[in-house]
């Protein structure tokens, strides 16, 4: 048994980030693959696997490449919303609070597992 098997679904929130040793989130290529490894990377597919949603914001969206994902849902907090994937759930825009707004906005929505990819 690997230690990624010992992460349970969780009813509620998560949130899953990565920095290096400078507090910097993304390294030199805009991107936070430029600072994470193999491990960091098993660990956010099991963090998605095991939640209803996993939500990130427009510019990490676009910055990080993200795809629409086969199984499992992808919301984006974004100004933009009309340049999303019909697939993803766009949330927002908020005028204040966004982060709030979107947690409440999926609650409504029934999402019970949810994480937040920073």
């Amino acid at each position: 048994m690997s230690w990624l098997d010992e992460y349970q679904p969780l009813t509620g929130v998560r949130l899953n980030m990565i920095a290096n040793q400078k507090g910097q989130f993304v390294g030199p290529n805009g991107s936070s693959r430029d600072i994470s490894n193999v491990v960091d990377r098993e660990l956010i597919l099991k963090l998605r696997a095991i939640s209803d949603v996993y939500v990130t914001g427009g510019n990490t969206f676009r910055n990080e490449r993200y795809k629409v994902p086969r199984n499992g849902n992808l919301a984006v907090i974004t100004n933009r919303t009309s340049e999303l994937p019909s697939e993803v759930i766009a949330l927002g825009p908020y005028s204040n609070e966004p982060e709030v707004q979107a947690l409440i906005e999926l609650k409504h929505r029934e999402f019970q597992k949810i994480l937040l990819e920073v």
